[in-house]
């Protein structure tokens, strides 16, 4: 009831009504669920984030449904961008470059584009952490190489952003945080909590300044 007064609302039900159509929780649930990450900091509106916003990203998404797709890759447990302790430009590069000489090894694969996985999920110690895959699709799931893990994406609802640029930078962290602080919030739309996608196709040149990679976060109606 604090909360609600000190936000403005005349009680604490017209207070959970609003946080429960916005984030898709009530605020006791949402409590419960304290170390999931499921609100993204306010991005910083400086000179270089919105160099970005004109320059390197494409500001409304690509809405589409895709349909399941079964995943093979490598997974590692990240610290994301909303935390100052992030590690995710250390770990990234890494996966990435012990992951892709080994795609021989996988069986079935669908040749040319691969993915970036991320999803909130439990860890050896019962924890919601960040976890963050590289993979690539497979027409059918036979065997699993060693230390690779499987995932199946659901047929699901998606807005697609272009980035251009290189991902090891700001710029494509400030488009992320412009994703879930600005156009998620301005939408009609909420994310699932789903996993969020990156696809990596032809038009993705890793030391590029015209590379392209597209960001998909999955979304529902609100």
């Amino acid at each position: 009831l604090d909360v609600a007064i000190a936000s403005g609302f005349e009680s604490h039900e017209s207070y959970t009504r609003a946080f429960q159509k916005l984030f898709g929780y009530t605020p006791s649930e949402y409590r419960q669920r304290a170390s999931q990450a499921l609100i993204i900091k306010k991005a910083k509106f400086d000179q270089g984030y919105l160099e970005n916003l004109h320059q390197n990203l494409l500001l409304e998404p690509r809405i589409y449904t895709s349909s399941a797709k079964v995943l093979v890759g490598t997974k590692i447990e990240v610290i994301g961008i909303e935390s100052e302790q992030t590690n995710i430009a250390e770990k990234l590069p890494a996966l990435w470059e012990s992951f892709m000489p080994r795609l021989p090894e996988i069986k079935h694969k669908v040749e040319g584009t691969c993915y970036g996985i991320i999803t909130i999920e439990e860890n050896s110690e019962s924890q919601q952490k960040l976890f963050y895959m590289s993979c690539i699709e497979v027409s059918q799931l036979s065997s699993i190489p060693d230390s690779m893990v499987s995932i199946t994406l659901p047929a699901q609802q998606y807005a697609e952003f272009t980035h251009r640029g290189q991902v090891n930078t700001d710029h494509f962290n400030q488009t992320i945080s412009y994703i879930y602080s600005s156009w998620l919030l301005g939408s009609n739309m909420k994310h699932t909590y789903g996993p969020d996608v990156e696809t990596y196709g032809p038009e993705f040149n890793y030391q590029s300044d015209d590379s392209i990679v597209y960001y998909a976060v999955p979304i529902e109606s609100m």
